[in-house]
């Protein structure tokens, strides 16, 4: 007499970390793993519900709405070639032993100039 396997749907809620954990463990059981992935519609619902929509009147005004919540730092105080020449500067101050520094701390200081 043969029997039949009776087969559940399992819903998991795991962090990203843990999932090639239970990949490898579903491989060796020999277990389907299928991971839900949000429509476009569902990610829309919960922006709508977490109230990240703009209304706009036009184009322009949706551009304006949207500039005043960003949070990107503003437009670089220098132009590309002042900013170029900073490095420049900055780097033969180095080269010559003056204003001594940590390649990070060169970085932060040259990040800071656009």
């Amino acid at each position: 007499m043969q029997t039949t396997q009776t087969i559940e749907n399992v819903t998991l809620s795991l962090p990203n970390t843990d999932m090639a954990m239970l990949r490898l463990l579903s491989k060796r059981m020999g277990w389907k793993v299928k991971v839900h992935r949000k429509s476009g519609l569902e990610k829309a619902l919960e922006d709508e519900a977490a109230g990240r929509v703009f209304e706009a009147k036009s184009f322009e005004d949706l551009i304006d709405q949207i500039e005043a919540q960003s949070t990107t730092p503003p437009p670089c105080q220098y132009t590309v070639d002042e900013a170029v020449q900073r490095v420049l500067q900055a780097t033969a101050d180095v080269d010559a032993g003056r204003g001594l520094m940590a390649h990070e701390e060169f970085e932060k200081l040259v990040r800071s100039w656009y």
